[in-house]
C-alpha cells in the first residue's frame, strides 16, 4: 500500500506535531508501507523517510508554529505538487496533516479515488485564540470557524489524538461520531538512548549545580505553551525556597523570554537552552529532577508528557482532560484557575516527594505509558482505518 502524507509545515523542525508525523511515517515504513511526505521547502530531512518539498522560497525561514501570511502561497504550491504526485505516485491513501493539509486533500479528491484521511491535532480556531492571534467572537474568528467546520464536514475520515478534541468536534462542530477515530500520540521505547557526553555538555551549558532540584521543560516557547505562567510561578516559588533551578528547552522566542526572565530578576535560577534536536530529547531531559508542562491548548495532545514519562521524571502539569488522557492519576496536577501563589505552594509540596516515592511513581508511570501508548500497537489501529475496517 502507498501512503501519501501532506504536511503543510516546515518538516522536520523538532516539535511535537512533526514528531507525530515522523513516527507515523517511520512505523508505517517498518510495516512495509511505501510512504511519501510532501512538505515545505525548509526543515531538516529525517533519515529513512522519503520527503519531497515545494520550491525554495528563500525569504521564508520560519520554523515555529506561529501563523504567517506566507503560508497561503506556499500551500498553493503544495496543492499543485500534491496534484502532480497523486498522478505519478498513485497512492492508496492520502493522509493529511493539519487543517491546510485536509483542505488540500478535499480540493484534490476529484483526482483520487482512494481514502482521504485528516489527522487533526486540535481545533484551528481555538488554537489561534489561545495563541493570541484571534479575538473570540470577532469577524475573522467567525470566518475561520466557518472554514474549519466545513473542512471537518467534507473530510471523509478524521483522526484525533485525544478525547477532548473528539468531544469538541462532536459538540461544537456537529461532526458525526462515526467519522472520527481516536489515534493517540505514541512513543517508541527504542528511542530512549542517553549519551552521557551529551548530558555533560547540556549540564555545563546550563551551568547546573549539584544538589538542586531542577524543573525541566521541553517544548514550544510561547504564551499558549504556558511559558509566561512558568515565569510567574518561578518568581513566587523563589520567595519560598532557594534550591530550585528551571531549565527550558525549545523555540521560538528564545531572545524575548531571556529578556523577560532577566527583567524579572530570575536569570540565576531560570535558563533557556533553545532548540533541542529530537535525537537529544532524553539527553536534555536527563538534566531534570522534575518535568513541567503548563500548556494552555485544551484541544491539543501533549506529546512531551510521553517523553517525560519515558525519561522517568515526575510530571507537574495543569489539571486538564487532555493531560489526564495521557498520564491519568499518575501526574502531579496544578489547578489552572488557582492564584499563582497557591500554585507555587502546591508546586513546592510536589518537589518534596521522597526519592523512594519518586522512583516508584516513575516506574508505574513508565509501565503505563509503554502499555497504552506504544507505536507498535497504535499503528495497528491506523492500519484498520486505512483499510476501512474501523
Amino acid at each position: 500500500m502507498k501512503i501519501l502524507m501532506i504536511a503543510p509545515t516546515p518538516f522536520f523542525a523538532d516539535r511535537g506535531c512533526h514528531i507525530r508525523i515522523a513516527e507515523e511515517a517511520r512505523f508505517l515504513t517498518r510495516h512495509k508501507y511505501k510512504v511519501k511526505i510532501l512538505t515545505y521547502h525548509i526543515g531538516k530531512n529525517v533519515r529513512g523517510l522519503e520527503v519531497e518539498r515545494v520550491p525554495n522560497f528563500f525569504w521564508y525561514r520560519q520554523l515555529g508554529s506561529d501563523a504567517s501570511l506566507h503560508k497561503f502561497y506556499i500551500d498553493f504550491f503544495l496543492l499543485f505538487k500534491t496534484a502532480i504526485t497523486i498522478l505519478s505516485f498513485k497512492p492508496t491513501v492520502i493522509h493529511c496533516h493539519l487543517h491546510e493539509g485536509a483542505l488540500i486533500g478535499i480540493l484534490l479528491r476529484p483526482l483520487f479515488r482512494g481514502r482521504v484521511i485528516f489527522d487533526c491535532q486540535s481545533s484551528l480556531v481555538e488554537e489561534l485564540f489561545e495563541s493570541g492571534h484571534l479575538r473570540k467572537g470577532s469577524f475573522v474568528f467567525r470566518l475561520i470557524r466557518f472554514v474549519e467546520k466545513n473542512i471537518y464536514k467534507f473530510s471523509q475520515t478524521i483522526i484525533v489524538s485525544n478525547q477532548y478534541t473528539m468531544n469538541e468536534l462532536i459538540k461544537n462542530f456537529q461532526i458525526p461520531r462515526k467519522k472520527i477515530h481516536l489515534i493517540a500520540d505514541g512513543i517508541d521505547k527504542t528511542d530512549k538512548k542517553v549519551n552521557h557526553d551529551r548530558v555533560k555538555y547540556f549540564r555545563k551549558k546550563m551551568r547546573l549545580a549539584t544538589g538542586k532540584k531542577v524543573i525541566i521543560y521541553l517544548g514550544g516557547l510561547s504564551r499558549a505553551h504556558g511559558i509566561d505562567h512558568m515565569i510567574s510561578l518561578a518568581l513566587v516559588l523563589s520567595s519560598l525556597r532557594k534550591d530550585v533551578l528551571w531549565v527550558l528547552g525549545g523555540y521560538p522566542n528564545e531572545t524575548f523570554y531571556r529578556k523577560k526572565i532577566a527583567k524579572k530578576g530570575l536569570s540565576d535560577i531560570m535558563r533557556i537552552y533553545g532548540r533541542v534536536p529530537s535525537e537529544d530529547i532524553y539527553n536534555f531531559l536527563s538534566l531534570g529532577t522534575h518535568a513541567i508542562s503548563l500548556k494552555l491548548f485544551k484541544t491539543q495532545g501533549n506529546l512531551k508528557l510521553l517523553h517525560y514519562s519515558l525519561a522517568g521524571l515526575p510530571i507537574i502539569c495543569y489539571e486538564q482532560a487532555s493531560n489526564r488522557a495521557i498520564i491519568a492519576d499518575k501526574g502531579f496536577y496544578l489547578a489552572p484557575n488557582q492564584s499563582i501563589k497557591n500554585q507555587a505552594k502546591s508546586l513546592s509540596y510536589f518537589l518534596e516527594i521522597s526519592e523512594k516515592d519518586k522512583k516508584k511513581n516513575s516506574r508505574i508511570l513508565k509501565k503505563y505509558i509503554l502499555t497504552h501508548f506504544s507505536w507498535s500497537e497504535i499503528i495497528l489501529s491506523l492500519e484498520k482505518i486505512y483499510y476501512g475496517e474501523s
